[in-house]
């Protein structure tokens, strides 16, 4: 195996490096001065112009998995993954049509106090701890991306200090600037990242021809688009998958998602708000389309000297250190990390506000300063930046065979079904009510889990586990959150319809 070899950055390699670090960092302390309350802090003050918060949209979800690995995607396989986008596109017009105007009722700065104030407490609160549990490990898994490329490009840096760095510039500027700076910073991080791509194909069209490409992919099959078995339910990536799947999927994760929900909360009204979310998604499309046609690209330029690497998603890490121009070299690890920030800082400042506001405010200190509140968001999104230090090391416990794109966009398919069918519940039924809606949501996550885990428990363990696991079908994971959504919507308003809780009868005043 020839792996990934370390290289001796340059001088103006590190410079860029340094150069994008200080210009983030700076950004975040300067939006310090503005954070006067907790609205400051994880709103913006609700002043933001919708295309700086559509951009940020679009940088939040990017991420390093999209630059790392839609590009190892591509490579090892083909562009059918885009099919999925289609669906988010129409996930968020749904959004801006269906969910904008309820989430701008009142001055919430968590989208899970809708929830409390249509079904109760315990409703709300089940939505934050889902939240909790989901967006921190879906983002551990992704701060283990660059740290991995960091790792593999500086080999004398140990694993860990590769993680620290990464989480650790991204909590500078976030707990200092709040969600001002998240904003703008991916602003400039989304420039960065993409103009990283950019210069990674002109390297690659240096020595290979656009024609060539397309000879060489087409010959492949790199090229695919799109996957008509449409009845085939084990396969990731079809087209009714995609459309159904990544529909469902996008809804959840940018509706019912403080992450996404806190920049719809923060424009300045809800046309604003309706015109970034639906922006976000047509710019999605041609985004993965461009990092997936690098993979392609990719493919072509090893043709014929293919090398031979641990996984796939080492790919553009390898053709970064040994093939890109010096002074590139640190560009695109900017832009590696620009990605990574980006969804660090987001993940982070949304985690520590449902912290506070529907969990700190309501358990811990009702009635306190907005300083004082403001100081104690600052070391929530510290402590949860530490939390996730410790989640990144997870991923190197996966098989070489899980693609990481795989795998950071299943595991919020796991849970997200159930928090869309309960924020569904609560816009389109009226009867439907908290008992119905915990119940049908527990149901939901239950039947997710054993759609997904039973198969894959027994494919690793078939001699030890019962043999009931072997009956459940293969289903892939863009279905998740379709099935985890449908069945909370059916079994919540089925048993709030059919089995509605008694009011207790009113005590006559002879009988007191």
């Amino acid at each position: 195996m020839e792996g990934i070899a370390g290289v001796k950055l340059s001088a103006i390699d590190i410079g860029v490096v340094i150069l994008f670090v200080v210009a983030i960092t700076t950004i975040g302390l300067y939006f310090t001065r503005m954070q006067r309350t907790t609205k400051d802090y994880f709103l913006g003050g609700r002043n933001l112009p919708w295309w700086a918060v559509m951009l940020s949209i679009v940088a939040t979800e990017t991420s390093a998995a999209t630059v790392i690995a839609a590009p190892a995607w591509a490579y090892g396989g083909s562009l059918v993954f885009l099919q999925l986008t289609f669906g988010y596109l129409v996930a968020r017009i749904i959004l801006g049509y269906l969910f904008v105007p309820r989430l701008y009722k009142g001055e919430h700065q968590s989208i899970y106090k809708y929830l409390e104030g249509r079904f109760g407490t315990a409703a709300k609160n089940i939505a934050g701890i889902t939240f909790f549990a989901t967006r921190a490990l879906a983002t551990g898994i992704r701060v283990y991306i660059p740290a991995i490329v960091m790792n593999q490009i500086i080999p004398s840096w140990p694993f860990h200090y590769c993680v620290i760095l990464s989480v650790g510039i991204a909590l500078i500027y976030t707990s200092f600037g709040g969600f001002r700076a998240v904003v703008w910073t991916e602003v400039l991080m989304f420039t960065i990242y993409i103009f990283g791509g950019l210069v990674a194909m002109i390297t690659i069209l240096d020595k290979v021809s656009l024609g060539s490409v397309f000879q060489i992919a087409s010959d492949a099959g790199r090229l695919k688009l799109f996957d008509f078995r449409i009845l085939d339910f084990s396969i990731n990536y079809t087209v009714l998958s995609g459309f159904v799947g990544g529909c469902f999927l996008c809804m959840a994760t940018h509706g019912t998602d403080q992450t996404i929900g806190q920049r719809l909360l923060a424009c300045r009204s809800q046309k604003e708000s309706r015109r970034a979310i639906i922006g976000s998604g047509i710019i999605i499309i041609p985004q993965f389309l461009f990092f997936l046609f690098l993979g392609v690209m990719l493919f072509a330029f090893f043709s014929g000297n293919f090398p031979a690497l641990a996984k796939d998603a080492d790919i553009f890490p390898y053709f970064i250190i040994n093939h890109m121009p010096v002074g590139f070299v640190g560009m695109v690890i900017a832009a590696i990390f620009a990605a990574a920030m980006s969804t660090t800082s987001s993940d982070v400042n949304a985690l520590a506000n449902i912290a506070v506001n529907d969990f700190y405010k309501m358990y811990i200190k009702r009635k306190a300063s907005e300083l004082h509140y403001v100081l104690v968001a600052k070391i929530a999104t510290v402590i949860w930046g530490i939390i996730l230090i410790f989640i990144a090391f997870i991923p190197r416990l996966a098989p070489p065979e899980y693609k990481l794109l795989d795998i950071c966009l299943a595991i919020p398919s796991l849970t997200y079904g159930a928090l869309l069918g309960t924020f569904l519940l609560g816009f389109l039924t009226k009867k439907t009510d908290q008992r119905g809606v915990i119940t049908g949501a527990i149901t939901g996550a239950v039947v997710v889990l054993m759609v997904s885990f039973f198969p894959l428990l027994y494919r690793f363990f078939p001699d030890s586990m019962p043999a009931f696991f072997g009956l459940f079908p293969t289903i892939a994971w863009p279905w998740f959150c379709p099935i985890g959504c449908l069945t909370t919507m059916g079994v919540g308003y089925g048993i709030s319809v059919f089995f509605p809780k008694k009011r207790k009868a009113a005590v006559a005043p002879a009988e007191l």
